[in-house]
């Protein structure tokens, strides 16, 4: 039988991983060329929504049926999908049909990531797993770094659409080298079943849950019918899933796995280090534009740093766990998320921008190594059989913690920036839009019409109400390190300790 090339499959992989999560960026310094010439500012946040509705909640659905059927099978699936998505993003001709089209292509990204976290960790012998985990993760970094600077470079000097067209014959020959280069083999006379009403309630669960989060303290109030019914609708959905899953006998999310010390702890850990990196990624571009006064692209660039760390973060982290346990490298990393957010609750008027990237700095080298370092604890701690789903609850969990995170960080600064300015600019006549949302401070026309000493309050209590962000976030990672210490003294294995171990080529998956 055809073996495995590695170093092909590993290429594929990573072209396609790029490719997946530049998509999460690259849009974003094209949309203001997009809308000019899509219309429909109305939705304009719809673009990167529904990618993130449709990616989020499929990941858990697909790690099980990878499980079921074979990796390679939802690889290449999820590959085809995205391209197929892609595609017609570039074709779109109004907003509206570019948001559903974003929608498939998130339907192809949460695909792809778990599963190729899953396919690393099982070609490669143990030795070699935590050093690929880590440079996997680096990807994710480095699309960040680059997304934003290739969006604007493609739209300036092609055409927006190209930013999506681009993932076409780059995906295709991802697509050919893994459909020769990755051989798996399959148990013969096995016929699962799959669980249709537990990736169901699943996914109305999921969808409500983020639909809430983003309606949230924005078109509707969090007290709203509107609001409260989403969040009603998904723990309701989340009841019928979790009593469907004790009686299914494939259940797509087998509960008996977070029995698990290990799964359990990652689960928490990798939420709050999605608190910590969408915090990170949100609001610190906020503070530096309507702080600091800097212009948009001052804003995103302000990232890099953080986004170079975590790089180094991850890549680090992959030889660590040649030589200390799981849960050293997550204490570690999570003190220095601490320290970071820490960091940041100092944010006033008067921080300068080399404050705040040094801040972000420490940041982004907490973050990093919990990438590789809770794909691989996790993968080790369950059985082959539900592997999948266990890496793909780990992406799932991160992406779900950003998404609460941004939201409780949202309706932080709301409350702040009102309560504070309720006072400090009582009697004066002010657009209620400057003083409830921090947004209109980083329109340049808006901001220039506003009187000197109303923008010098404005932003101090902006600034002030970044600062409580981070103090939560604080409080997050702290509780994340009592957290970590629960982890065990589980750690990577080496070939010879482990002879379940499959060797390098290996074509089982």
């Amino acid at each position: 039988m055809r073996k495995t090339h590695v170093g092909w499959t590993v290429a594929a992989m990573m072209l396609a991983l790029l490719l997946a999560s530049l998509d999460q960026t690259i849009v974003a310094t094209a949309m203001p060329t997009i809308v000019s010439e899509l219309k429909g500012m109305d939705i304009y946040s719809w673009v990167f929504t529904s990618y993130m509705l449709t990616s989020t909640t499929v990941m858990p659905i697909i790690g099980k049926l990878s499980d079921m059927y074979g990796r390679k099978l939802f690889f290449l699936l999820g590959l085809g999908i995205f391209m197929i998505g892609s595609a017609l993003c570039g074709i779109a001709d109004s907003m509206t049909e570019l948001v559903l089209y974003r929608g498939l292509q998130g339907l192809g990204a949460g695909s792809l990531m778990p599963t190729a976290f899953t396919i690393i960790f099982e070609i490669f012998p143990p030795e070699k797993r935590g050093r690929m985990q880590g440079i996997f993760g680096a990807v994710f970094g480095m699309s960040s770094v680059f997304g934003p600077s290739l969006g604007a470079y493609i739209t300036e000097s092609i055409s927006w659409h190209w930013i999506f067209y681009i993932n076409l014959p780059l995906g295709i020959l991802s697509f050919m080298i893994l459909w020769f280069s990755l051989t798996e083999t399959r148990a013969e006379g096995y016929m699962p079943k799959v669980d249709y009403l537990g990736a169901g309630t699943m996914a109305v669960s999921i969808v409500t849950l983020l639909l809430g989060l983003v309606f949230g303290g924005k078109e509707y109030a969090w007290t709203s019918w509107q609001v409260i019914g989403l969040f009603g609708a998904s723990l309701l959905f989340l009841i019928l899933f979790l009593v469907m899953e004790r009686k299914a006998s494939e259940p797509m999310l087998p509960l008996t796995m977070f029995r698990n010390p290990v799964v359990t702890v990652v689960t928490l850990v990798t939420f709050i280090q999605g608190i910590a990196m969408m915090g990170g990624a949100s609001y610190i571009p906020l503070f530096v534009q309507g702080v600091l006064g800097g212009s948009a692209s001052n804003a995103g660039y302000i990232l890099t740093p953080m986004m170079l760390s975590l790089v180094v973060g991850s890549t680090l982290a992959g030889f660590a766990m040649r030589k200390f346990s799981y849960r050293t490298i997550t204490v570690a990393a999570m003190a220095v998320i601490s320290l970071g957010s820490f960091l940041l609750t100092g944010l006033s008027v008067d921080t300068s921008s080399l404050e705040v990237t040094f801040s972000m700095i420490v940041l982004g080298l907490g973050i990093g190594p919990l990438m590789p370092v809770t794909m691989t604890a996790v993968q080790g701690a369950v059985d082959a059989s539900q592997r999948g789903v266990a890496t793909s609850s780990v992406a799932f969990f991160r992406s779900i913690g950003g998404t609460v995170g941004v939201a409780v960080m949202g309706a932080i600064i709301t409350h702040h920036m009102t309560v504070s300015l309720a006072d400090k600019l009582s009697g004066i006549s002010m657009d209620g839009a400057v003083l409830q949302d921090p947004q209109a401070l980083l329109q340049p026309e808006a901001r220039a019409a506003i009187p000197a000493p109303v923008l010098s309050v404005l932003q101090g209590a902006l600034a002030d109400a970044i600062a409580y962000v981070f103090l939560f976030g604080f409080i997050a990672a702290v509780i994340g390190v009592v957290i970590s210490f629960f982890l065990g003294n589980s750690r990577l294995e080496t070939r010879k300790q482990s002879m379940k171990s499959q060797p390098v080529g290996d074509s089982s998956l």
